[in-house]
């Protein structure tokens, strides 16, 4: 597990958006994902390619480093969500969020470049 810095994607105001969070980076079963604490006290397991929320969970008062440690573990323990997600990133849906990803992701690199990182 390694601190890192990543784009989600996720809700806003009139449709959807990417969000930079501080986090890190996990491995589950072979596979690597994000991992976050949010404003909700969930922790949330992020596939890095398309920026979507693959499991979540509560922290349960637990601190982050922590929480995510306990998130990754009953993610390795719940089989059908892997098995899933590896049914799911074969679909035409997958991919398309792959596009748009990549999409969301340049124009927010674009308007931090214009802006300077204020909104």
């Amino acid at each position: 597990m390694k601190r890192k810095v990543f784009c989600s994607i996720t809700g806003k105001a009139g449709g959807i958006g990417v969000a930079e969070r501080d986090g890190f980076e996990i491995e589950v079963n072979g596979k690597i994902f994000n991992a976050y604490c949010s404003n909700y006290k969930t922790v949330q397991v992020i596939d890095p390619e398309t920026g979507g929320s693959v499991f979540r969970c509560n922290m349960n008062g637990r601190s982050e480093i922590n929480a995510i440690r306990e998130a990754r573990e009953k993610l390795k323990q719940e089989k059908d969500i892997m098995r899933s997600f590896e049914k799911y990133q074969k679909t035409e849906e997958y991919k398309m969020f792959l596009e748009i990803f990549r999409l969301l992701n340049r124009c927010w690199e674009l308007k931090e470049k214009i802006t300077g990182g204020v909104a």
